[in-house]
């Protein structure tokens, strides 16, 4: 039978000459040997189709060098598929069967197929085959450090994270289109903004966007998964590395952050759930303060909450 240990203390004999952060929410042992079974389940993917309706329909995502591409490929879906292209961004159950992959309709398979004709041209080739390469990156990136982040994100907020599992779709990296799409379902493009672990860091963060665990992006709940991923967990995966998030979000972050210090010492009390709903109680509404004595940006980005590298 296996033996659910404390989640919130560290087992020092894990730290001989291995990772420091091994030591998980409901760790479970068998034959004496910790077994990590909280990370949720994230599934890479390269959908033609999905691509092509970001180039085609939010061409303002595009870096500029690549505008180029974008334009020829809408020039190419206008001359020989326009029927398909009007449906694929007029039509709203279809560009969301789309975007999530729901694809056993008869009109949404006639757009996927001249979308992967689409994708067979020039422009489209030189898209792939970058969409494809920052899949390995990421999908990589993330194996690697799976098992770190997860202990790390167990102590930072208090949850299990096993039964959850998540789609990941992803686009070129000169896309700039990382975002949570709802039922389990991410949207993740862009270049990473720092070295290292920028992909490990953003992944968490809306991995913290479903519904089941902070949700939609509210600002009370958006400012406590920043804190949480965007602040703590970049200190610990990118040391010295400024924390980057919502410029919308710096003044309730701000206000938040003697909470949330006293959360972080004496995590284990409590959730990250928990803690939002407090902030939620303490605002009376799911909208930030109108105005707090500080500014985020003020806050010394040298120094994390808390200090994980010594924790014990």
């Amino acid at each position: 039978m296996s033996e659910f240990e404390s989640p919130f203390k560290l087992d020092k004999s894990l730290r001989d000459g291995q990772t420091p952060f091994q030591h998980t929410t409901f760790q479970a042992k068998e034959n004496g040997e910790p077994v990590f079974r909280t990370a949720p389940t994230l599934n890479f993917r390269c959908r033609p189709e999905r691509i092509m309706l970001e180039l085609l329909w939010h061409p303002d995502q595009v870096d500029p060098e690549f505008k180029p591409v974008a334009k020829a490929l809408r020039e190419k879906a206008e001359s020989d598929y326009p029927n398909e292209l009007r449906m694929s961004g007029h039509d709203r159950e279809v560009f969301l069967a789309l975007r999530n992959g729901e694809l056993d309709d008869t009109r949404v398979m006639k757009i996927v197929s001249a979308f992967h004709r689409l994708s067979e041209t020039e422009a489209g080739q030189l898209v792939l085959h970058s969409a494809a390469t920052r899949a390995t990156q990421v999908e990589s990136e993330w194996n690697r450090n799976c098992e770190h982040s997860t202990a790390l994100m167990e102590r930072i907020t208090g949850l299990n994270f096993q039964d959850f599992s998540f789609q990941v779709d992803i686009l070129p990296e000169f896309v700039r289109a990382g975002s949570y799409a709802g039922e389990g379902k991410i949207n993740w493009g862009g270049r990473d903004l720092f070295s290292p672990n920028y992909s490990t860091v953003y992944l968490w963060h809306e991995v913290l966007h479903h519904e089941d665990l902070l949700g939609a992006a509210e600002p009370v709940s958006h400012a406590v998964i920043e804190l949480a991923t965007d602040y703590e967990l970049t200190k610990a995966l990118a040391p010295g590395v400024n924390p980057i998030g919502h410029e919308v979000l710096e003044l309730v972050k701000a206000d938040m952050l003697p909470a949330w210090e006293q959360f972080l010492e004496n995590r284990g009390e409590k959730t990250l759930l928990t803690f939002r709903d407090e902030r939620v109680a303490h605002y009376g509404r799911e909208d930030p303060p109108a105005y707090v004595p500080r500014n985020w940006r003020d806050y010394p980005a040298d120094r994390a909450s808390f200090d994980w590298a010594n924790d014990s």
